[in-house]
């Protein structure tokens, strides 16, 4: 087995304001660094079709977020609120996940490709 390839995120990202915080539907997020802020969705039910690509989370919080058809490629998070965050049908590829909380975390029927988590605990549940 080889080891995950860490994904390739430029140095500097653009910071995530009030409008890449909050998620809408067929959104497209490229080479953003989001804070310590927590995500908002348009629809209460989830978004669908919202693409990640080189963006870092760093003390994110995703808690409630619902994502359908959702892909992250080449994306970071560390110190992130990952817990209760919902993901179906989605993927993520060339991601590193450090330190974050997932107390709840599903990734019903997800693609996982070169995923590194490290830092912390996790139990799997059938």
């Amino acid at each position: 087995m080889r080891e995950p390839r860490p994904p390739q995120i430029p140095r500097r990202l653009t910071p995530a304001g009030k409008v890449e915080r909050h998620i809408r539907h067929d959104g497209k997020y490229l080479s953003l660094e989001y804070g310590a802020d927590a995500l908002s969705m348009d629809d209460p039910d989830g978004v669908e079709d919202v693409d990640f690509e080189r963006c870092r989370f760093v003390r994110t919080g995703f808690s409630g977020v619902v994502l359908h058809r959702a892909g992250f490629a080449e994306c970071a998070f560390a110190d992130a609120d990952l817990a209760n965050l919902r993901a179906f049908d989605s993927r993520m590829s060339n991601v590193r996940i450090m330190n974050a909380r997932m107390t709840g975390m599903q990734l019903a029927e997800a693609g996982l490709r070169d995923l590194l988590v490290e830092g912390f605990g996790i139990t799997i549940e059938d």
